[in-house]
């Protein structure tokens, strides 16, 4: 299901964030004016919710720059698992453009989410670089 900018919309994903185990994008929990703020507003080519046995269970979406955000809870990785294949069998990625976006998407994940890290190596996706921040 497409996100919206539902009120409905808003607190199921703030729901779902306070879940969170593992975070990249935010080191502290939003409060929810700021998370609406984000959902009004959000930079995302494609924003879906995912659901199982009529659940909301987490949300995936696509950026502009190819990468596949996956927030959906670890111990779900059938849900996972075919959740990144709908996105690959549904949506395109974009062109690549040198230096600026490669041609094919790619998965950021926290080094700690062991579990993500086997399910990806189980897709046979292939890690091409390591990230960090300098504060």
């Amino acid at each position: 299901m497409t996100v919206n900018k539902s009120k409905e919309h808003v607190e199921i994903l703030f729901s779902l964030l306070k879940q969170r185990a593992h975070n990249i994008s935010h080191e502290q929990m939003p409060d929810f004016k700021e998370h609406e703020l984000f959902v009004f507003n959000h930079p995302f080519r494609e924003w879906f919710l995912v659901k199982s046995n009529n659940v909301f269970v987490g949300s995936i979406y696509v950026l502009d720059n190819n990468c596949i955000g996956i927030n959906i809870d670890i111990n779900n990785l059938n849900i996972i698992k075919k959740s990144i294949n709908w996105i690959l069998s549904e949506i395109k990625p974009l062109p690549g453009i040198k230096s600026v976006r490669n041609k094919n998407f790619h998965i950021n994940i926290n080094p700690d989410n062991k579990k993500m890290t086997k399910l990806l190596n189980d897709l046979n996706a292939k890690l091409i670089e390591h990230t960090y921040i300098i504060k």
